[in-house]
């Protein structure tokens, strides 16, 4: 089968474990890089905030226990079809992927346990981002996304953990973030 066409089986194959198919999908050949490709082609990101893409993205592929170059690969796709979608919140792809990493981040800085350091604040946040592509303010040609957006994604994230999916599975209950992606 072409990588479309398996895409599309494991898509809508009920009850798949997420991480299977994820140790799938990361595969560094050209077949599983297609099929990667296919599989987040699939999903439709319009009008979604950067942040509710990535809970929808992290409900069906498992980020979990992954090396980073794997996670590269995932979050790169991710990025592209996002920026896609919508081709306005970012300057470019690369923008996306920017920001994408720095959410992935500030999830682990803000949720992780063994994290023994100060959690990041909004200031320490909007100062990864400054500075990056250029001169001048916000929002101009090169930078991630204007300030205003910035402090929104790390609210977001603040308020609601971004959840991966082995923290969905077990918990007997559909939670805000998941439901969103279910009904999307």
């Amino acid at each position: 089968l072409y990588s479309c066409q398996n895409s599309n089986l494991l898509r809508f194959l009920p009850n798949l474990d997420s991480q299977l198919l994820t140790k799938e999908l990361i595969k560094n050949d050209k077949y599983n890089k297609d099929l990667l490709l296919h599989y987040i082609s699939m999903y439709d990101y319009t009008g979604l905030s950067v942040v509710e893409a990535l809970r929808h993205l992290t409900f069906n592929i498992s980020l979990f226990n992954m090396d980073s170059q794997c996670i590269s690969r995932v979050l790169d796709a991710f990025s592209d079809r996002y920026h896609l979608h919508n081709p306005t919140t970012f300057s470019s792809p690369d923008s996306s992927l920017l920001i994408v990493n720095g959410v992935i981040m500030l999830n682990v800085d803000l949720y992780n346990p063994n994290n023994s350091r100060p959690r990041m604040r909004m200031e320490d946040w909007k100062r990864i981002f400054r500075g990056l592509g250029g001169e001048g303010g916000w929002g101009e040609e090169g930078w991630p996304m204007r300030e205003e957006e910035l402090e929104g994604v790390y609210r977001s994230v603040k308020e609601e953990k971004l959840e991966f999916w082995q923290e969905y599975k077990g918990k007997g209950r559909v939670g805000e973030g998941e439901w969103r992606c279910l009904v999307r």
